[in-house]
């Protein structure tokens, strides 16, 4: 699992407020969480990985819907990425751990 968020930045964003300027919008990253884990059939055999991504931002400001649309795609990318690659393994003998290495090294 790997997760990051902006949540105890506030006294970065204090130290380096010169650098920031006073009119820019400071966005926030509530969660931004990519997990990685065995995927097991109703028998008990594991048969892939189940990937999952949760992303939670504030951009602030009044931004056009288009624009936060855009964002939100652009957040998709990498759990789409991560999707393609695991199809690229399905006719490579891998275990689950292997793509784990591979993914969050």
């Amino acid at each position: 699992m790997f997760a990051v968020t902006s949540k105890g930045n506030e006294e970065l964003v204090e130290r380096y407020k010169d650098m920031l300027g006073t009119n820019n919008i400071q966005p926030e990253c509530k969660l931004n969480l990519f997990r990685c884990k065995p995927w097991y059939n109703e028998a008990g055999v594991l048969i892939g990985s189940h990937v999952s991504q949760i992303v939670q931002i504030d951009p602030h400001g009044n931004l056009p819907n288009f624009v936060k649309t855009w964002i939100t795609r652009f957040l998709a990318e990498p759990i789409l990425m991560v999707a393609d690659f695991c199809k690229t393994l399905r006719d490579v003998k891998t275990t689950h751990q292997d793509c784990v290495k591979v993914l969050l090294p």
